[in-house]
């Protein structure tokens, strides 16, 4: 009998323009390369001219690279960011913590983040993981 490999749901690490100061100029690659391919179908995340982003009903693993590509490009108009998470109903613990390095990668850069309309969804899964004080639910 062969086994059938496995293969993986990313192919590479979403979260790796994060790691540290000294790696900036690295996210300024990721954050041009993202901005070069990133093509946004409705209805998925959207960032629109108010520098507003838009979650969807489900955010999950399967989507980060996605969130972090939207990020990265909110993150390059250096304005302040809105979040609207009133349309979620699924949030995961990589989605959330993608959210985490947006607020902190904002404040480093002087920014703010702000989370409009939090659903219930989204402020429960918020609650669960420690995280309602700093998302201000």
């Amino acid at each position: 009998m062969t086994a059938k490999k496995k293969r993986p749901l990313m192919d590479h690490d979403p979260l790796e323009w994060v790691e540290s100061e000294k790696e900036d100029s690295v996210s300024t690659e990721v954050a041009e390369e993202a901005s070069s391919e990133l093509v946004v179908d409705a209805p998925s995340v959207m960032e629109n001219e108010l520098n507003q982003i838009i979650l969807e009903e489900r955010e999950k693993l399967e989507r980060v690279s996605e969130l972090q590509e939207i990020f990265l490009q909110a993150l390059e108009k250096n304005e302040d960011i809105t979040v609207d998470a009133s349309a979620v109903k699924a949030i995961d613990a990589a989605a959330l913590q993608l959210l985490v390095l947006l607020f902190q990668k904002a404040v480093k850069q002087g920014l703010a983040v702000t989370i409009v309309e939090p659903s219930e969804s989204f402020k429960e899964a918020a609650a669960l993981l420690g995280l309602s004080n700093l998302f201000v639910l």
